[in-house]
């Protein structure tokens, strides 16, 4: 039974094409675990450029691991076997340590499921010198580490091209030199970006809230996330290209990090700040790359269209006739040669992220773009041959009434009139898609302070929506279940408590609900309270250098 599993990661190591150069050595072993399918994996440039990063450190050999698909996870938990490498079919606890790279909170759950089916104790107060060291970082554990700290040895908080070598330097040298797992530990701590939960003592006053979190060992009360400012060293592109991937055979190159925009709602502005560029030339020549082993490139960051010679890039992959995927865009930055560009290097669609309805909610929420920008847009997209248009909206904003909700369903329809209207008699039908999310307020954003609104109203607003678009044919329409956005922001907003909620899940075999409705912790005075203007909150003691009171007065204007 376990030997199809191995068979398909036979299979998956087999489809792939490594760009990864190898860093010599191999005296402490890693294992690099992406806490869900290895499509969604691969599909995740954070995810990849970690591989490359920790491969090619001296003294580093590094293995892969990702959840198993549904069927071969049943065949391990009938087994009792545990996961394994995908390179070499090694089972997790033989490892050093093991790497979480966790892009999304609700992943966090499968990060305790892969530690159990790997035969490793949850708690880090549990585990033993004979355990791996567990490490967690990406861009999940930058928002908000608290829940899984009970769970973690320590955390590298920032960019992984930044930090990750140095940590791994650090484990090698300690391990060569034979001290104890805590000792290391500790050592590890002195590096600047690096939290040990077990360093700091948390307690709560008589309401529930963080009365103190304090460094017990002497250190910092802070942590500062580190950031890497030089975009000319390093690679920033896939390591690895697999067919088995949301992006099938596509280069993944990085535009750059951080956004200028500053949307209320954005966790992109205060974690990835300041902006940072790459070079024009390092990111053509990572195209060129792109083109000559794949056909195709796609452009990542917060805001692909603000590099400064977007159009030069792209202008490149038209020479080299590959083509190009983008993600969503700033409508107004785009001129009308560059949307004849984009559909002659391959572009089909374009997607938009008007985030509300009408121009006023959106101007609330930092996101001030007229609906004549957006329509006109559209129109001239259609006009070059773009026929199909995909728009993501939020529900659940600040303010947000009866005729906001009614807004989302008019610009969808005015939408789909643009597309007909431009394909009428030509024989070409273009897709609408309507995308819609609840409004998760985020840490680090004017909105941490605000009570997210309840799923029983975010559901009625959404099939509002949803009932008016169907009546009106021609709009697909996808969203996200508010009970996950609640989970979402129980995980985003908890603090060490939560933990045991995430345990209790487990046991129950994914089990929300009951483990909620159980637990001793109440997981509402974390999602849908209205925080205190002065309250400590979790995160706190990552320091973004973001003004907190700024950010208060913002959540005041928008409130």
């Amino acid at each position: 039974m376990l030997q199809g599993y191995e068979s398909y990661l036979r299979q998956l190591y087999g489809s792939e094409l490594s760009l990864v150069k190898d860093g010599g050595g191999g005296g402490l072993s890693a294992c690099l675990v992406y806490p869900n399918r290895y499509y969604v994996a691969m599909s995740n440039l954070g995810y990849l450029s970690v591989y490359r990063t920790a491969g090619e450190t001296f003294g580093v050999s590094v293995e892969r691991a990702t959840l198993p698909d549904n069927v071969h996870l049943a065949q391990l938990e009938k087994s009792g076997k545990s996961i394994l490498t995908i390179e070499s079919r090694r089972p997790l606890k033989q490892f050093d340590v093991l790497l979480f790279s966790i892009s999304f909170e609700n992943d966090f759950i499968n990060v305790l499921k892969i530690l159990k089916l790997s035969g490793i104790p949850l708690r880090s107060s549990e585990r033993d010198e004979k355990s791996p060291m567990i490490v967690a970082g990406g861009a999940a554990t930058m928002i908000n580490p608290e829940v899984l700290s009970p769970f973690v040895d320590f955390f590298p908080l920032g960019d992984g091209e930044e930090l990750l070598g140095e940590v791994l330097s650090k484990l090698y040298e300690q391990k060569r030199s034979g001290t104890p797992k805590e000792e290391i530990v500790d050592e590890i701590a002195s590096i600047s970006g690096v939290y040990v939960p077990r360093h700091f003592r948390v307690t709560y006053d008589k309401k529930g809230r963080i009365g103190e979190f304090a460094n017990i060992v002497g250190g910092e009360g802070k942590v500062v996330v580190r950031k890497l400012r030089d975009f000319s060293k390093g690679e920033f592109s896939s390591s690895i290209v697999t067919p088995n991937t949301e992006f099938s055979e596509m280069l993944l190159v990085e535009m750059g990090r951080g956004c200028p925009f500053s949307c209320a709602f954005c966790i992109a502005d205060p974690i990835y700040a300041p902006v940072r560029m790459r070079g024009t030339d390092e990111v053509i020549d990572d195209v060129c790359r792109g083109v000559e082993f794949t056909g195709k490139v796609g452009l990542l960051g917060p805001a692909v269209l603000s590099h400064p010679d977007f159009y030069k890039v792209i202008d490149k992959v038209r020479e080299l006739k590959g083509s190009v995927g983008i993600p969503s865009m700033r409508s107004e930055m785009l001129t009308d040669s560059q949307i004849e560009c984009l559909r002659e290097i391959g572009v089909r669609s374009i997607t938009l992220a008007p985030e509300a309805g009408s121009e006023g909610l959106r101007k609330v929420i930092g996101k001030g773009i007229s609906d004549d920008v957006f329509f006109g847009l559209i129109e001239r997209c259609v006009a070059a041959g773009i026929f199909n248009v995909r728009l993501y909206f939020l529900v659940g904003i600040p303010g947000e009434t009866d005729e906001d909700i009614q807004a989302v369903a008019n610009f969808a329809k005015r939408v789909r009139h643009i597309v007909l209207s431009a394909t009428k008699g030509s024989g070409k039908a273009g897709k609408v898609t309507v995308s819609m999310t609840p409004l998760v307020p985020k840490p680090h954003t004017p909105l941490m302070w605000m009570a997210m609104e309840e799923p029983g109203k975010l559901n009625q607003k959404i099939k509002k929506i949803t009932n008016i678009l169907k009546k009106a044919g021609g709009i697909a329409v996808v969203y996200e279940p508010p009970k996950w956005s609640y989970i979402q922001a129980l995980q985003s907003r908890g603090d060490r408590r939560v933990a045991d909620i995430l345990e209790g899940v487990l046991e129950k075999g994914g089990n929300w609900k009951g483990a909620m409705r159980e637990s001793a912790v109440n997981p509402d005075f974390y999602v849908v309270r209205e925080r205190d203007k002065d309250e400590s909150f979790p995160w706190d003691f990552l320091d973004y250098g973001i003004n907190k009171g700024r950010l208060y007065e913002r959540y005041l204007k928008i409130r």
